[in-house]
């Protein structure tokens, strides 16, 4: 079992532990029903059981709570000590790493890596100075890399950075047109929308 706390979330341990002790009242309360009827039912057992485990997942889960806290990132996995909480799409977040990779476009090698725990931001004045054979140099980078302030390094360092923006508008989801769909027509002072109509 995996129990990783998102940064500034150490409320995620209290949530189980909250759900746990719910979840025993509620099974406490069944065998008080079935003391109350004053008959014996094979089930008792199995309630009796699944109590006993759930307080020692509670003490477990107290102890995780208290590794928690103590993180100074908020964050702790039971599985994996090193990895960490990451988006990976969207907004999905799994517990992983990130391996940054730079590539020979030529000759298709790898020519510098780093196993990361952070996104793509951040990295690309790193992988550009790595990836350095000479002053001159392209990097060629998905969006995911997209900041300004790491092509301005990548730039003050002589090295063009090419990468593409990404769209972080949320028009899509919502169902209306992105504003880069619209053209801008600059002698006629207008936009062409993607229907084809003229907006002024």
């Amino acid at each position: 079992m995996v129990l990783i706390q998102g940064k500034g979330q150490p409320e995620k341990v209290r949530a189980h532990i909250e759900r746990f002790e719910k979840h025993i009242e509620h099974y406490l309360a069944r065998l008080d029903q079935a003391d109350a009827a004053d008959f014996y039912r094979e089930d008792e057992v199995t309630v009796a059981q699944k109590i006993s485990w759930m307080k020692q997942r509670i003490s477990e889960l107290r102890i995780i709570e208290d590794q928690v806290n103590r993180h100074p990132e908020k964050q702790v996995s039971t599985t994996d000590p090193d990895s960490r909480l990451l988006k990976t799409e969207g907004m999905t977040r799994q517990v992983c790493y990130n391996v940054q990779s730079a590539v020979d476009t030529k000759h298709h090698l790898i020519v510098a890596h780093e196993v990361t725990n952070t996104n793509d931001r951040g990295q690309l004045p790193w992988l550009a100075q790595s990836a350095l054979a000479n002053n001159e140099i392209t990097v060629i980078a998905n969006k995911g890399y997209y900041s300004r302030q790491d092509i301005k390094e990548a730039q003050d360092t002589g090295v063009s950075a090419l990468v593409p923006k990404g769209d972080t508008s949320g028009a899509e989801k919502n169902g209306i047109f992105n504003k880069s769909l619209f053209c801008y027509e600059q002698e006629r002072d207008l936009y062409i929308c993607p229907a084809g109509q003229e907006l002024q």
